[in-house]
């Protein structure tokens, strides 16, 4: 599925020292909108991710509980609509943001709330609203954190051979949100999105304090 990028915002967290020592602090490089977008590099990178994040299977209630990818559900309370559950207030402003200058108020939001999580590590996290090129009456809201990777090199000239990458990213590991969650192409389902993150560390359990997640087959 293709998709039309209408904002995409870039951030870059740095986190210094270990553990409960550790400094954190992000800085906002830049918010494109739809043309800039079309001309980035990013658009390269990130294209054929979006595709994916969209295919990627998930089950309501997953055969074990610890599984990459989740579905989670917005808590509201019987008699509630949507609307009183604060996560679900904060994707769908970032969602239906009309400025580049809204957006990015939205999306620096995500990014403090992802620095209050457990185990932050410092990377590239990036705030996307885009709409699917099939489907234009849909909107989707897409969260990504690509880690930094140590120990990168790029093949430079014929006397340097190689050259050491600083602060290198890439879309293998990366942690994505998906909302709305589509069960099927062309259907949405307003009160669910999907998380995914191959990793142990519970960062968007922590982030997304008012979501919750269907019991796996064993808790069953």
């Amino acid at each position: 599925m293709e998709f039309q990028i209408n904002f995409l915002s870039f951030f870059v967290i740095h986190v210094e020292g270990k553990e409960e020592d550790s400094t954190k602090h992000y800085k906002h490089f830049q918010t494109l909108n739809e043309e800039e977008y079309e001309n980035s590099e990013l658009k390269d990178f990130l294209d054929g991710e979006l595709k994916k994040i969209v295919k990627r299977k998930v089950e309501k209630h997953p055969k074990s509980e610890q599984v990459p990818t989740k579905l989670g559900h917005f808590i509201v309370e019987p008699g509630h609509e949507l609307d009183s559950n604060p996560n679900y207030n904060q994707f769908h402003r970032a969602l239906i943001a009309p400025t580049k200058e809204e957006f990015i108020e939205m999306s620096e939001q995500f990014v403090r709330a992802y620095l209050d999580t457990s185990a932050v590590r410092g990377g590239a996290f990036l705030v996307a609203a885009a709409v699917p090129r099939k489907y234009f009456d849909h909107k989707f809201l897409f969260i990504m954190k690509c880690d930094f990777e140590p120990k990168v090199a790029s093949i430079a000239d014929e006397s340097t051979l190689i050259r050491k990458v600083e602060n290198a990213i890439t879309t293998k590991n990366m942690k994505s949100i998906q909302y709305p969650y589509m069960p099927e192409e062309g259907m949405v389902e307003t009160g669910e999105l999907k998380i995914h993150q191959s990793s142990h560390a519970r960062y968007f359990e922590d982030f997304l304090k008012f979501v919750e997640y269907g019991e796996s087959m064993p808790e069953i």
